[in-house]
């Protein structure tokens, strides 16, 4: 649990395995993996020094509580419905929707544990409504999207000193 310090986020693109990228687009299944991420999570206490780099700082794998992660795409999303593919500490895998927002192109998810990633998306469509439907959420979502799911490594951490303790 983070106490004390400062929480910093961490967002790269994950160096990954060919066994590990086969594993990842298994359990997708019939989404489509755009990209892989290593999100790390810090905990961080400076030293009071004038050196701002001067700190202790410790990876925290698994929080108590969900934190909300909103991560910013620079282009649009191919597919309507995007969900985070998370490789999990214990070598299994889960599927955490999203909420996806295509004027900002962010998309946002909740998640306890910090690890290896991937964004993957499918396009679902509702005949009756022209409502699209992910795991259970409703969101519209604009024609014409771009194909490509290039992300910045801009990431926020939603997180209050309550939902810490």
């Amino acid at each position: 649990e983070l106490d004390y310090g400062t929480a910093v986020l961490e967002v790269e693109e994950a160096d990954l395995s060919e066994e590990d990228i086969a594993e990842f687009t298994d359990a997708a299944g019939d989404y489509e993996v755009a990209t892989y991420l290593d999100i790390s999570l810090y905990q961080v206490t400076y030293k009071g020094t004038a050196d701002a780099t001067d700190a202790w700082k410790d990876q925290l794998q698994n929080l108590g509580k969900e934190v909300t992660i909103t991560l910013q795409l620079e282009e649009g999303v191919d597919g309507n419905e995007i969900v985070i593919v998370h490789q999990k500490h214990d070598g299994t895998y889960e599927i955490i929707p999203t909420v996806y927002d295509p004027v900002a192109h962010t998309i946002t998810f909740k998640t306890s544990s910090f690890s290896n990633y991937a964004i993957a998306s499918r396009t679902v469509e509702s005949p009756d409504t022209g409502v699209f439907v992910a795991d259970g959420a409703s969101a519209k979502a604009t024609t014409g999207l771009a194909a490509a799911f290039v992300f910045t490594a801009l990431a926020f951490v939603v997180v209050s000193k309550r939902s810490l303790r």
